[in-house]
């Protein structure tokens, strides 16, 4: 898709010309760079695999997107961390970074990508999507990840679909009926993150 490829061939030059500014008023090694993407690839202009999908789905190839960051004094050339992040981490990250706290009246959900290199427990956090409404072929769901599980819940239906990503990082094979106590588990923590941050849930359309 050429319009599609041009877009992207674009922002690669947008994002080279900033970095030569930054390197030419000597401000790169002063300067935190954070690059990621709101979702993955849209599907069928472009292609997600070995992730399964694409834009607008819970699947990885919709959710898992590039996260590459400068940060001076924390971070190093060339090296490549698997420890899953989220884009809620970066408003606690740049506060780090400035060393400025957050007020009560602008509370902070994420972890700082600071402590992610080096805090064991930080790492092994839950990680949480919800996309309460219709966007086609997709119906609302929420999902969950903990550790290498992943958890799919559709709110039409009411079913589930788990994942084990360290094993089937292509979502083919879904564990919900071999597994029912990691599926209740992971839903019982969906639901009451669900409830601690007030989200919405789809509604049936009242009557004309």
């Amino acid at each position: 898709n050429a319009k599609y490829a041009a877009m992207v061939h674009s922002v690669d030059d947008a994002m080279g010309r900033v970095l030569q500014t930054l390197d030419e008023l000597d401000l790169f090694d002063e300067t935190m760079i954070i690059f990621t993407s709101d979702n993955g690839g849209l599907v069928p202009k472009t292609s997600n695999v070995p992730l399964r999908n694409g834009k607008g789905s819970p699947y990885e190839g919709g959710i898992r997107v590039p996260w590459i960051v400068h940060l001076p004094g924390v971070t190093r050339p060339g090296t490549v961390d698997a420890t899953p992040v989220i884009t809620c981490d970066i408003k606690p990250t740049v506060l780090e970074a400035l060393q400025i706290s957050a007020t009560d009246s602008a509370a902070v959900d994420g972890i700082p990508v600071q402590r992610l290199v080096s805090d064991e427990a930080a790492c092994s956090r839950s990680l949480f999507w919800h996309f309460p409404h219709y966007r086609k072929p997709w119906t609302p769901y929420a999902v969950i990840r903990k550790g290498p599980y992943k958890l799919i819940r559709w709110f039409e239906d009411n079913e589930c679909e788990l994942y084990d990503l360290e094993e089937d990082l292509g979502e083919q094979h879904n564990l919900a009926a071999a597994q029912p106590q990691q599926t209740q588990v992971m839903v019982e923590e969906l639901d009451a993150w669900l409830t601690s941050v007030n989200a919405r849930l789809p509604q049936p359309r009242a009557s004309p």
